[in-house]
């Protein structure tokens, strides 16, 4: 196209768009037919900006406007629109003509994601999810990681993506295994004596424990092994249970006295707070008791009820025993 008949086009337009000089005057370059404008700073462009919703369901809206920018960003901010990275911007003719014209800004469909509590809002021409995250360096799912809704999703506006992270991890924990005391007796010691025959050694236990996290938050601690590392052994000690006795008095009699309390006996022999071990020969029973302050005033010696039956052959407090050894405890 001749210089002269790009001139007549691009004023045409210009006239088109009505655009406007205030001052200056239109110097023409025959090697580009590019108009420029004199005094730039005194010349606006009209521009009809088209804003389309990343929604299908919304409408495009317009809005005319008048600017003396020739770049189409700088055009959209100066009237308080906001371009976002991803959105698209189309314009006809180019701008930086200083024609004015149209400006078509398509918005990239947004999608809110939370990644394992992590929320952000992403602005995205991606078609399905698992194309979204691969374009937007989101971790791809671990193994037991879930997602909703599924990878092969469609995008569209305004849908959220929620993204569970799920770790799996056990935990080992060692414990002590605490040792027992076991008192044994022995017949062979005397009574009031005692001796440690095998000390006591904690023993030790693994115990592994399976952790699960959903998005850093423990859900779930579970015992799923237990391994016993070294064995605890019991603390023994044998305790004294033979008697050591004194005097013996065999071919003696018992009777019972319903006024002694239990544990008691009443002889003038042995007098008061003597331990006295009371055997039954005709059966082997016997009772340990200790003497009552004041005697029977007899050969006798008398047993609580209650004794008297627990070493009585009959098992009852009728009567009275006439083969009785007594013996003498000095321990």
């Amino acid at each position: 196209m001749k210089p002269t008949a790009r001139l007549l086009v691009y004023l045409g337009a210009a006239l088109t768009f009505g655009t406007v000089f205030s001052v200056g005057y239109v110097a023409v370059r025959a090697s580009s037919g590019v108009v420029a404008v004199s005094d730039y700073e005194s010349a606006v462009y009209p521009y009809q900006i088209e804003i389309i919703p990343a929604s299908k369901t919304i409408s495009p809206s317009f809005v005319n406007v008048s600017s003396p920018y020739t770049d189409a960003n700088l055009i959209l901010q100066s009237n308080s629109i906001t371009a976002y990275p991803e959105d698209k911007i189309i314009t006809f003719p180019d701008p930086s003509w200083g024609m004015g014209g149209l400006i078509k800004l398509e918005r990239a469909p947004v999608v809110y994601l939370d990644d394992g509590g992590q929320k952000s809002a992403i602005r995205t021409w991606s078609a399905t999810v698992l194309e979204m995250m691969k374009t937007n360096n989101v971790a791809p799912l671990g193994t037991s990681d879930s997602i909703t809704p599924s990878l092969n999703t469609e995008i569209s506006d305004g849908m959220t993506v929620q993204i569970t992270r799920v770790a799996i991890t056990d935990e080992v924990n060692n414990q002590t295994i605490p040792y027992n005391t076991i008192r044994e007796n022995d017949p062979n010691l005397y009574r009031g004596q005692s001796f440690v025959s095998q000390a006591g050694v904690d023993g030790e236990t693994q115990l592994t424990y399976r952790l699960v996290r959903q998005n850093g938050v423990l859900v779930s601690r579970t015992l799923i092994n237990t391994q016993v590392l070294t064995q605890k052994k019991d603390k023994i000690i044998e305790i004294g249970t033979r008697l050591k006795i004194g005097a013996v008095f065999n071919y003696q009699q018992a009777t019972y006295n319903p006024f002694l309390p239990d544990g008691y006996a009443a002889s003038d022999y042995y007098g008061g707070g003597v331990d006295l071990l009371i055997i039954n020969k005709d059966n082997g029973k016997s009772v340990e008791i200790k003497t009552w302050p004041g005697g029977n005033q007899g050969s006798n010696i008398d047993l609580s009820e209650n004794d008297f039956i627990n070493i009585s052959s009959a098992g009852s407090s009728q009567g009275r025993l006439y083969d009785v050894t007594i013996e003498q405890v000095l321990n």
